[in-house]
């Protein structure tokens, strides 16, 4: 009897042993997978999860904290920011931080602009947070607001027909995307830049390849893009040489695929190569843009403009300008549109502070796939195994050994 105890505990210890060494080897290495995985960074996708808006919007409000410096008066510091917007015409960026002053201002300010905030019962959070904060604005500042706000003075007669403005909570698609914004010109425009283009003067054809596609893109592509909003957003922006080189470099591959220069410069010369009367120079422009157009490789280019448009809704197409003016590749796009997303006009505001550093701001967060939370559930049981072994090869070095007196027979 005394035999087979012994046999039996050493049998035991010995099994225990092997499981717990193998346990050293696979807990670092489950483990590893697992942290690579849930911690890697993701890249930012065409479409905005509820994780990549929550992270990137915590990151914008670390940023805005942030921007007082240590020894500024955080109020002070806050309305000179706005003033110094509303001065430069801003409405946007001013609002932005019109928006910030729960993350810009001291701690008994921001009780106070929630408690003002939250005394309000109508309108939406932003609504209600721009009305709260307009109170900590000195006098001066808050008439300034005020009257960046008010309509235009218009004759009684036209008063029904003149446009609104925008008020202090910011508007429907930003007021449909403000009136429309377009730089684009019209077929008659487009004949006689190409015209100069075809007799050899400085054109860009970057330019020119854009304002045809933003002007027949409407009417030859059946799309929910704006195609003709986010050529405006390009074209303006380079224009006044806000567009990074290799940007532009990336982009006029893409238009080329759509409207290829070798086609193009045919059919223009054809078009408007002999002189003919404005109307039928825009009809003939027009045409033969559409010769041109290749609709099949449009969807690549589209992904971009897409989230141009994006960008220009979530704040207006001239803040858009601001932000991707420091995108380099179609992925800086994406992020530029996240951050608009996660904090709207707000990113308008913190661009004109921080600059390039803003499309940092933009963060996917980490889905939690079926996958990984196998791994997460294998770490667990892998380390509780790990640890009853380990109690058990303790609790058996110390129990007391009752062998003793036990004759073999």
């Amino acid at each position: 009897m005394a035999y087979k105890r012994k046999n039996s505990d050493t049998s035991s210890g010995w099994l225990q042993a092997l499981v717990f060494n193998a346990l050293l080897v696979l807990l670092p290495l489950v483990a590893a997978r697992t942290t690579v995985e849930a911690f890697t960074p993701r890249a930012v996708g065409e479409t905005a999860t509820p994780e990549a808006i929550f992270e990137t919007r915590r990151n914008v409000d670390t940023a805005f904290a942030a921007l007082p410096p240590g020894s500024a008066e955080r109020r002070s510091f806050w309305a000179d920011l706005i003033d110094r917007e509303l001065r430069e015409r801003d409405m946007s960026a001013a609002r932005g931080f019109l928006l910030a002053a729960p993350q810009m201002l001291d701690p008994a300010d921001v009780r106070a602009v929630k408690a003002a905030a939250d005394a309000e019962t109508s309108g939406t959070e932003d609504q209600r947070i721009a009305r709260a904060a307009m109170l900590f604005l000195p006098n001066d500042v808050r008439a300034r607001y005020d009257r960046a706000l008010r309509p235009p003075r218009v004759d009684v007669a036209s008063e029904e027909d003149a446009p609104q403005a925008e008020p202090a909570s910011v508007a429907p698609a930003r007021l449909r995307v403000q009136q429309r914004f377009s730089v684009l010109g019209d077929f008659g425009d487009l004949s006689d830049l190409s015209r100069r283009w075809i007799d050899g003067d400085r054109v860009d054809p970057f330019v020119l390849k854009l304002t045809g596609l933003g002007l027949i893109g409407p009417d030859h592509v059946d799309t929910e893009t704006d195609i003709a909003l986010a050529a405006s957003v390009l074209k303006a922006a380079h224009r006044a040489g806000r567009l990074q080189p290799g940007y532009v470099r990336y982009l006029d591959q893409r238009i080329g695929s759509v409207i290829s220069e070798d086609t193009l410069g045919p059919a223009l010369n054809e078009a408007v190569g002999e002189f003919a009367p404005r109307g039928i120079a825009a009809r003939r422009t027009e045409e033969a843009f559409a010769a041109s157009f290749s609709p099949e490789a449009l969807p690549r280019l589209e992904k971009d403009l897409k989230q141009i448009n994006a960008i220009a809704e979530a704040t207006s197409p001239a803040n858009a300008i601001d932000l991707i003016e420091y995108a380099r590749s179609s992925d800086d796009i994406l992020r530029a549109r996240l951050v608009t997303e996660a904090s709207g006009d707000r990113a308008s505001a913190l661009a004109s502070q921080i600059g390039a550093d803003v499309l940092g701001l933009a963060e996917a967060g980490q889905a939690w796939t079926r996958d990984l939370v196998l791994k997460v559930m294998l770490l667990s049981a892998l380390a509780m195994a790990g640890l009853w072994t380990a109690a058990s090869v303790c609790f058996g070095a110390f129990r007391p050994d009752h062998s003793h007196g036990l004759t073999v027979i």
